[in-house]
């Protein structure tokens, strides 16, 4: 029965990287080869050759919403908003930093990225876990007003790592940077950071080795890194999240699988939403979008059903992530790739370096 503390390992905190590498394909990856339990180092932009033709890479095409609004009080006062869901047309769901000054009823002015004054925010409702349900205005789609007023949801270790070393917290460029190159559907609060090193050369010698890519859409939700509070991983509560998978990638899903070919995961995201609609695609009617919400937890002893490679960024510890990528090559192997990626200084999290593992 794998436990929580299975999940640690002790991270430098100067291997946290703050901003991607520069170009994105330049990353260092670290390579598993899983039937030979060997490690080796290349460059992301080799990852076409590293593959073979016939592969099937499966992408998420969630696109990041600026979701983070910068709040503030009519005394001066300023605060962060993070959009969480929209529940009817002007009416949201979002967390407030408020350490109890927000009060019901209250109207914070929202400050756009260039620093003026644009629309406001009325908070109405507070739940018992602390989300707050608001009026926004201007009453606009979410995904229209964040891109206009929003800055990108960094996660807190990229934001903290910053402030420790004097940088800057906000980056203009991390509109771009903290995005895939293939984004389409906006609707994700943070980025499915293993396709953050795409870029379109390395997708266009893919396509000249004959590498074959599908998309799917799986908007990540605060879920993904909630903590994981249970000592025994089975006893964690799994977040929901919605996917759509349609036909056209379940009937290759179903071809690659059936062929005998691989199917490489680009991120633990299109892992959890083919796995979690593996039967169907491999038993069930495709004619139509595959619309679910899955809470599946991939933990070691899970059987893969598609997924037979993966590519991924490292993870924090002691999270649902880390232990997927245990699921797919077991603790012992785990622990030996996190501790050559620390001993060789590979960068960390989500603007960090890269993880394949293949057969």
């Amino acid at each position: 029965m794998t436990e929580l503390k299975d999940m640690d390992y002790q991270l430098p905190p100067e291997l946290i990287a703050q901003e991607p590498a520069h170009p994105r394909d330049h990353c260092r990856m670290l390579v598993y080869h899983q039937a030979a339990a060997q490690i080796a180092e290349h460059r992301f932009y080799e990852i076409p050759e590293l593959l073979r033709p016939g592969d099937l890479l499966v992408f998420n095409d969630s696109c990041v919403l600026p979701a983070k609004l910068e709040l503030q009080h009519a005394t001066g006062g300023r605060t962060n908003g993070l959009f969480v869901a929209e529940r009817q047309p002007g009416r949201w769901e979002m967390l407030i930093k408020s350490r109890g000054r927000c009060k019901i009823g209250e109207v914070l002015s929202v400050i756009t990225p260039t620093g003026s004054i644009d629309g406001s925010v009325r908070l109405v409702a507070k739940d018992p876990a602390g989300h707050w349900l608001v009026e926004v205005s201007p009453p606009l789609p979410a995904a229209v007003y964040l891109d206009q007023r929003g800055h990108m949801p960094l996660p807190p270790y990229i934001e903290r790592a910053r402030k420790k070393s004097g940088g800057s917290i906000a980056r203009d460029e991390d509109r771009r940077e903290y995005q895939t190159v293939y984004a389409r559907h906006p609707g994700s609060l943070a980025a499915p950071t293993a396709g953050l090193h795409f870029t379109q050369n390395v997708l266009d010698a893919l396509d000249a080795r004959g590498i074959g890519r599908i998309h799917i859409t799986l908007h990540i939700g605060l879920g993904t890194f909630a903590s994981v509070t249970a000592e025994r991983l089975t006893d964690h509560r799994m977040h929901h999240e919605s996917f759509i998978i349609h036909p056209d990638a379940a009937r290759r899903l179903r071809d690659q699988h059936r062929a005998g070919g691989r199917i490489i995961a680009v991120g633990t995201t299109s892992v959890r939403a083919m796995e979690a609609a593996a039967d169907h695609i491999l038993t069930g009617d495709v004619s139509q979008p595959l619309c679910a919400r899955t809470d599946l937890l991939i933990a070691p002893g899970y059987e893969f059903k598609l997924c037979s490679g993966l590519l991924t960024n490292f993870h924090l510890p002691r999270t649902t992530l880390l232990a997927l990528v245990a699921a797919k090559i077991g603790l012992p192997a785990l622990h030996e790739c996190y501790a050559y990626a620390v001993n060789n200084r590979f960068r960390f999290f989500s603007y960090g370096d890269a993880m394949l593992i293949i057969d």
